[in-house]
């Protein structure tokens, strides 16, 4: 008996350390959004969330430095991306949650890479053509 109380008690835990790995609401604040443009320092295509960090457009190498948050790998090598999507020194526009622990983080909500012309939306599962504009 008191073996199987322990695996319950065990699967509850894991359980709820599992959700709440995957929510959103531990780190950032889904009540607001935010958006800027940034260049791209680095860009690292990993498991379980790829992330992109860079600084403002504007800035310079000794500005702060933000992180970028995005969707699970799985999900974005399924619409195209791959190791050599941003490089250094591509300009971004990003929108997202602001982090909670970190002020200068956000999770991905939609992004517009110029270079490729394309723009990524959470969790449309496709990219959408940038419209591209007349010099």
């Amino acid at each position: 008996m008191m073996f199987r109380l322990t695996i319950f008690i065990l699967s509850l835990v894991l359980g709820c350390s599992a959700i709440g790995h995957h929510s959103l609401a531990n780190g950032f604040d889904e009540s607001r959004e935010i958006g800027f443009e940034m260049v791209v320092e680095d860009y690292r295509f990993i498991n379980p969330h790829p992330y992109i960090t860079g600084h403002l457009v504007g800035g310079d190498e000794t500005s702060i430095l933000w992180e970028i948050e995005m969707d699970n790998r799985w999900e974005l090598e399924a619409v195209g991306f791959d190791n050599s999507t941003f490089i250094q020194g591509d300009i971004i526009r990003v929108t997202g949650y602001p982090g909670k622990r970190k002020a200068e983080s956000i999770f991905l909500r939609s992004l517009e890479h110029s270079r490729l012309g394309f723009r990524y939306v959470h969790n449309a599962r496709r990219l959408f053509e940038l419209e591209q504009k007349g010099l």
